[in-house]
């Protein structure tokens, strides 16, 4: 449960990373911002990796931080020597997706 939490928090959490959040219900006729970003499928799923890879991070390092997009991006950065491998990696391979975007 709190890994889904986490996840869902991250989610939220990095604006870079959430873009491809589903809009809510009331905004359905607006076209989401994963749309308005026209982000390539190696970049949606590397952000869908790195929302995964760094759940447990943000459960760890940042339990404070709650569903606040800026304090848990705050919190992440201020830890980013503390963030476990398989985070840092994914972090890396969302950066080159950007990159080569």
């Amino acid at each position: 449960m709190r890994l889904f939490l986490a996840a869902a928090v991250l989610a939220i959490a990095l604006p870079a990373m959430a873009q491809d959040a589903p809009p809510p219900p009331a905004q359905s006729a607006a076209p989401p911002a994963a749309a308005n970003d026209h982000a390539s499928p190696a970049l949606r799923s590397a952000r869908r990796a790195a929302r995964e890879a760094c759940a447990p991070d943000v459960v760890k390092l940042c339990p404070d931080a709650e569903r606040d997009r800026a304090k848990i991006g705050e919190c992440m950065r201020s830890h980013r020597g503390d963030v476990s491998a398989v985070c840092r990696d994914a972090l890396g391979n969302l950066m080159a997706a950007r990159q080569g975007q």
